[in-house]
């Protein structure tokens, strides 16, 4: 069971979370436009060549961790909370 602090915590940051969708739902264009502008921007044609490394870097060091700490783990012992 969890204690009254963290289920506020965790209701709280759904409602940071939803308010920042709401928000960058309706900014997401306007950022983007601003951060990639062709004439002038140092940072565009970065992440436009760079953008999706990190998210790859991140899956690969993530399924690194899963995996040796899976290989560590005993399959015959019981969960307990």
């Amino acid at each position: 069971m969890t204690s009254k602090g963290m289920r506020l915590f965790i209701w709280g940051f759904v409602l940071l979370w939803v308010a920042v969708m709401i928000v960058f739902s309706f900014a997401d264009l306007s950022l983007s436009k601003a951060i990639y502008n062709e004439e002038h921007s140092l940072f565009g044609p970065f992440f436009e060549n760079f953008g999706e490394h990190p998210a790859f870097i991140v899956l690969f060091i993530a399924g690194s961790i899963l995996f040796s700490t899976a290989r560590h783990e005993n399959p015959n012992a019981v969960f307990r909370a």
